[in-house]
């Protein structure tokens, strides 16, 4: 059960007292019920508390296939329940909440795989993580989450028909463990694991379930923003140069949501290395991990199309508005050109008459004839015309 990939750090059975310490195992919360077992061989769920647990036989799920949802914070319930069943040491700082170990990851510790996958939240938040860690037997996977999980709801309240919250059975109240059971009464024959693959194990079913809906939800996410990014590539051959901080808020927003995106798949894409070289698991299910590896691929390649497309509408709308700001610009300093020619050619009518008004002896001011007024008027007209054939070889105007 080595891999060349993984971390065989011992080979460690759980029946053994390899990690047994004298530490006294304390109640921490003895009536809360933040636990929840799935018998996947009697096809029933029970909510346990935290005592519940502590009290069990950790043997007594051989040769009955159980799937523990543990909702536990507390460090020091973490660790009880590691002593409890005989676990690596590890398990205590794996499972808690961190931002360095909340990445995908695979680690083999001989009889037992522990594994860590990230789920976006399951309000659709891509840049708000649930974290799934998962320590898997043979006939037993401990799921430790923090966070209402997607991949949960789908897998046991969609799929398999488990309740959100159960309905006591007629079970006496007194009893320790109250026993849980489908929602419905339909055939269990017939409910009994949709998908089911062939030669593999129970375990292996609920496993390939959740990371089927965990790669389902990102093709979803993915689809989204290829529509988003037509979208924005669309609106980029017709936005205005007055919506340009909208595009580019928009584009911005896009790249910003495909690199939170790509930050959740890509390290799928070598965890399901990992698992395809694991031998704990069956060929069936080693296939179907190639299979969900072949669709990660197609996301990432996706992914990057989707940017490339991004930034060449960048591009365009750049190249649009700058195009247009040049023939608003230009078509401003046109018209201002024809506004200063126009004040240049008519100063020479303004100017030269001035002289003559000036108060001082001035030529011709005593001739009694009208030349002198038609010479200033032709002199004027003259400089305008001059003035005017100078700004038309120059294509000023």
């Amino acid at each position: 059960m080595s891999s060349s990939s993984s971390q065989d750090l011992s080979e460690v059975d759980i029946r053994s007292e390899t990690y047994k310490t004298s530490e006294a195992t304390t109640i921490i919360h003895p009536a809360k019920k933040d636990i929840l077992e799935f018998d996947l061989e009697k096809e029933s769920c029970r909510y346990l508390s935290f005592q519940e647990t502590l009290q069990q036989n950790p043997n007594s799920y051989l040769g009955n296939p159980l799937f523990i949802l543990l909702n536990l914070t507390n460090p020091e319930e973490i660790k009880q329940i590691r002593i409890h069943y005989s676990l690596h040491p590890l398990i205590d700082v794996e499972c808690q909440k961190s931002k360095f170990n909340n990445t995908d990851t695979l680690i083999n510790f001989g009889n037992f795989i522990f594994l860590t996958i990230n789920d976006a939240s399951i309000s659709d938040e891509l840049d708000v993580l649930s974290t799934l860690k998962l320590i898997i037997f043979d006939d037993l996977v401990f799921a430790f989450s923090q966070s209402q999980l997607y991949c949960i709801e789908k897998v046991f309240h969609n799929e398999m028909n488990f309740s959100n919250y159960p309905e006591e059975t007629d079970v006496p109240e007194d009893d320790a463990v109250i026993r849980y059971y489908w929602r419905t009464q339909q055939s269990i024959a017939a409910k009994k694991f949709e998908l089911k693959l062939r030669g593999s194990s129970k375990i292996e079913d609920i496993l390939y379930k959740l990371i089927d809906a965990i790669v389902s939800r990102f093709e979803i996410f993915v689809k989204s923003m290829d529509e988003e990014t037509k979208v924005c590539f669309d609106y980029s051959n017709v936005v205005d140069y007055k919506d340009r901080s909208e595009f580019i808020h928009r584009v911005s927003m896009a790249k910003t949501n495909l690199a939170q995106l790509n930050d959740l798949i890509e390290p799928k894409e070598r965890l399901f290395i990992l698992l395809k070289k694991e031998k704990k698991f069956s060929k069936c299910f080693r296939l179907y991990i190639k299979s969900m590896q072949a669709r990660i691929s197609r996301m990432l390649a996706r992914n990057d199309v989707c940017l490339q497309i991004l930034n060449k509408a960048e591009n365009v709308h750049i190249s649009f508005t700058e195009t247009a700001l040049t023939l608003y610009t230009n078509k401003l300093n046109k018209t201002m050109t024809v506004f200063a020619a126009a004040a240049f050619a008519y100063m020479p009518l303004s100017t030269i008459p001035a002289f003559w008004g000036m108060n001082c002896e001035v030529p011709w001011k005593y001739v009694d004839s009208t030349w002198p007024f038609y010479t200033l008027v032709g002199s004027c007209i003259a400089s305008f015309i001059l003035i005017m054939i100078f700004f038309k070889l120059k294509s000023l105007i």
